[in-house]
């Protein structure tokens, strides 16, 4: 069977030191690693629309072969489902840092063909999706031109990002670092924003030299950026501090402590009250 899936988010990922690992470790304690957190940014629920009882997916299509991902987004004239894929591209990214397994890739818009027979799969942005991939020089996810415009109008209603950019945005304009000292300036996916700053820099001492200082780099423009905080009642304890990222469709919280560490609250019931734009 032949499947055509049309104009859709694509994404094409690489595990950094995947070759290393294999070489280094047990293959099924690294397939366990691999396939757990693969598994949990399929099954995340981010934005659960109220009424919505379809059970939403994440990727529409997935593939994992080696060292490399392929993720499809599903039909993305709903914003649900653009913001449903970053997110779970983002979270992807997120714990393979935490797990050493650290990623870099981009995500591009275009058709997606899948034979299920052969197991083939094709795109016309898998070219410039690989060249781009192996051209960036850090740990981290870019959005080329052909996806910048869906992904914008879908988290933000905006066909530009914002000057005054947050620390707690799904995604930033930055310059990415590439080989050969050039560089490209693009969105690229906020995936370090849920992890504690000690998982942070484990993950970047993970990265070899080159890498390393970029993502260095990379995460004090971070926290260079203002945070957007709500203080919490003590019964939230040992959670003082909320922050939340935020989309047309929903939001992911970050509770953390008096010292920032992400922690869970105190209280296990409590409602969210959203105020502002109506899209």
């Amino acid at each position: 069977m032949i499947v055509k899936l049309e104009n859709r988010l694509v994404a094409f990922l690489d595990v950094l030191g995947f070759s290393a690992r294999l070489e280094s470790e047990d293959i099924e304690s690294l397939h366990r690693q691999y396939s757990a957190f693969i598994d949990e940014a399929k099954n995340a629920t981010f934005f659960a629309a109220q009424g919505d009882n379809t059970g939403r997916k994440n990727f529409e299509f997935s593939q994992f072969l080696f060292d490399s991902i392929v993720l499809v987004s599903c039909p993305i004239d709903d914003v649900y489902n653009t913001n449903n894929f970053v997110s779970a591209v983002s979270l992807l990214l997120e714990l393979g840092f935490k797990n050493k397994l650290p990623l870099r890739g981009a995500i591009s818009q275009g058709d997606f063909l899948y034979d299920q027979e052969r197991n083939i799969f094709l795109s016309e942005r898998f070219p410039e999706l690989a060249k781009f991939e192996l051209k960036q020089e850090w740990a981290g996810c870019s959005v080329l031109k052909h996806a910048e415009e869906t992904i914008l109008n879908s988290a933000l209603g905006v066909s530009r990002i914002p000057e005054n950019q947050i620390r707690n945005q799904l995604f930033h304009r930055y310059t990415v670092p590439l080989k050969n000292g050039e560089s490209f300036e693009c969105l690229v996916l906020n995936y370090l924003f849920f992890l504690s700053e000690k998982d942070i820099l484990e993950g970047i001492d993970y990265l070899i030299p080159g890498k390393k200082e970029h993502n260095i780099q990379y995460f004090d423009f971070l926290k260079n950026l203002p945070l957007q905080v709500q203080e919490l009642e003590p019964a939230f304890l040992p959670a003082v501090y909320c922050a939340v990222v935020t989309t047309r469709s929903g939001m992911r919280a970050k509770f953390t402590d008096a010292e920032g560490n992400p922690c869970a609250p105190g209280v296990t019931e409590f409602t969210w009250k959203a105020v502002g734009r109506w899209y």
